[in-house]
């Protein structure tokens, strides 16, 4: 025979059980008959803490609930930007990573094909949203294979313009709107 969980009733799901054994430890019968809710042994009067689901809650306890619910959501929308806000490579680190490491030019390969191919979906969105591209590939040839040559012969092209603390993804951009000029 299977003992049933602390506070569950007999017929309800353990979760329903309990919830209605809760109650009847921390509330008092009011003046009408009522229900009146005595809080959490721990928790301050007027907690939200002691209905675990806003169907037995007042109004005021429901919204509060909604208060702390969505400053709950917009702090980890917030954390998760902050985490997503990383910087770029500079130009410096590039080369860095580039001579030190055993397969720095395969990564920074790697690298330069993320960038081209993230200002590639930037410029196909502002299109698609009806705001003029960077630059248009329209039907020309751009693969990854491009990308390592397209940034040298930027960088050949306007040496005297970039320093080596500049972003890799800004001298990309530069160099695929020149590459890839729009023509309407």
């Amino acid at each position: 025979m299977t003992t049933p969980a602390l506070g569950a009733r007999p017929g309800l799901p353990p979760s329903r059980g309990r919830q209605f054994a809760f109650r009847e430890q921390h509330q008092r019968p009011g003046k009408d008959g009522s229900a009146v809710s005595l809080g959490a042994p721990s928790a301050p009067a007027g907690s939200v803490w002691p209905l675990p689901s806003s169907q037995g809650a007042a109004p005021a306890v429901r919204q509060r609930r909604s208060r702390v619910v969505s400053r709950l959501l917009a702090c980890a929308v917030l954390l998760g930007l902050g985490v997503a806000a990383v910087q770029a490579m500079s130009i410096r680190e590039l080369r860095t990573l580039e001579a030190n490491e055993k397969d720095g030019s395969a990564y920074a390969s790697y690298y330069l094909v993320g960038v081209v191919e993230g200002l590639r979906e930037a410029s196909d969105t502002a299109q698609r949203a009806g705001q003029k591209p960077a630059f248009c590939v329209e039907g020309r040839r751009l693969e990854p294979s491009m990308a390592r040559p397209i940034y040298q012969a930027e960088l050949t092209r306007k040496a005297d313009l970039y320093e080596a603390d500049m972003p890799v993804p800004l001298v990309v951009s530069a160099a695929l709107q020149s590459t890839f000029r729009c023509t309407q």
